[in-house]
């Protein structure tokens, strides 16, 4: 007797199997990129000035700007675990995060489940706020130094008045001077009537 081969099965079985190379692949490509982020880091400084987009368009064929993006990524990122897993779309998309907030970042955040669309809104918050922090910051420096140049300035007036102004007399050193003209008085009316 012949049986229908269960191709339900070897499908679901050929499909996981595809699945796991696409998922090893993708892996390989953020790994390639960089290694390959790296590689353009060491050739840059070796290639003559001038020469290195055609360099990349003969070894690489990728544009400028990607290299250029390739190794930032790698000088701000690269080593660093939770980035190494990303693609590159999204690992360049997390470049213009303010610079000492990627880790806080990435704490906050699942990029790896986000679209490229919500992190760039979420790097677009995070950097706002930093320009706040700077603006408030920078505001508070501004105040601080008005503030002492207004002290500096009342200083410089009070130290004008003071010279202008005509010497006093403390209230005890007058008193005592009255004190010592009535006895001059005093005396002088004693020695005439001597």
């Amino acid at each position: 007797m012949n049986y229908p081969a269960d191709t339900t099965n070897q499908t679901l079985s050929v499909i996981d199997g595809l699945a796991t190379q696409a998922r090893a692949l993708r892996l390989s490509i953020n790994v390639n990129m960089w290694q390959l982020a790296r590689v353009f880091i060491e050739a840059k400084e070796l290639v003559p000035h001038g020469e290195w987009g055609q360099w990349l368009k003969e070894n690489a064929d990728v544009s400028e700007r990607t290299a250029q993006d390739m190794m930032a990524a790698y000088r701000r990122f690269g080593g660093k675990p939770p980035f190494e897993g990303l693609s590159p779309t999204r690992t360049f998309k997390l470049l213009p995060l303010p610079e000492g907030s990627e880790d806080r970042f990435m704490a906050e955040h699942d990029v790896q489940n986000m679209s490229t669309r919500e992190i760039q809104e979420a790097v677009k918050k995070v950097r706002e706020e930093a320009q706040a922090e700077i603006d408030q910051a920078r505001a508070k420096a501004q105040a601080e130094v008005e503030q002492e140049r207004q002290a500096r300035m009342d200083a410089e007036q009070r130290a004008v008045d003071a010279e202008n102004r005509a010497p006093e007399i403390p209230k005890e050193l007058a008193e005592e001077l009255e004190r010592s003209r009535e006895t001059i008085a005093k005396q002088q009316e004693e020695v005439e009537r001597l």
